[in-house]
């Protein structure tokens, strides 16, 4: 599964860009941070100046009829209007200090996101290093129990020659048989290790 050297480091990097795509407590802080990021242009706007405009228009029809004259007098004309409306706040306490509160909150948003950052790598390294300490640990066991397996073919050699009495077979075969429970152990150590890692 891992490599020692250059390919380790390489491993290890992987599986830490991997939980900065995938995990779900770092996913949550990026997204906290970037909300808590906009606090600052929300106090901002406060202080700015803010601009309004309008327009209309309006057709006018007009019709006299005039009952000395034969003619009609039409008057048609049209009418438009524009308003632009700009308003600067000249001394407004509440939105000094509502800035003043969004530069604490950012500053505050960015250090827990900071916290979850440092909280992933610890996770990231602690899960990769338990696999690690798990694979090196079935390895001894297996290894341990390998050797166990030899002292066991022996004991059964010398039981059968007559050199050694039952109870040092007997004793051969559990410690033999307690190896193979180890490693049972260590196997299931190591999925659960390996799924730690996986979440992560």
């Amino acid at each position: 599964l891992f490599a020692a050297g250059p390919a380790f480091s390489a491993d290890i990097l992987q599986v830490y860009r991997d939980a900065l795509i995938n995990d779900a407590p770092y996913m949550a802080a990026r997204s906290a941070a970037e909300a808590g990021r906009e606090k600052m242009p929300q106090g901002l706007a406060g202080l700015l100046p803010t601009i309004s405009a309008s327009a209309n228009t309006v057709w006018n029809q007009n019709k006299y009829d005039a009952s000395n004259r034969p003619d009609q007098i039409s008057k048609d004309f049209n009418t438009h209007a524009y308003n632009v409306n700009l308003t600067q706040p000249l001394f407004r306490w509440q939105n000094i200090v509502q800035y003043g509160q969004a530069k604490l909150q950012v500053v505050q948003t960015e250090a827990n996101f900071a916290q979850a950052s440092q909280d992933l790598i610890l996770r990231v390294a602690q899960a990769y290093f338990d696999v690690l300490n798990a694979q090196e640990n079935l390895k001894a066991v297996r290894a341990n129990k390998q050797a166990i397996s030899q002292q066991l073919e022996q004991a059964k050699k010398n039981f059968e020659v007559g050199t050694a009495t039952i109870t040092d077979s007997q004793e051969a075969q559990s410690r033999f048989d307690l190896a193979s429970a180890q490693e049972i152990a260590a196997e299931s150590d190591l999925e659960v290790k390996r799924y730690a890692l996986n979440v992560v």
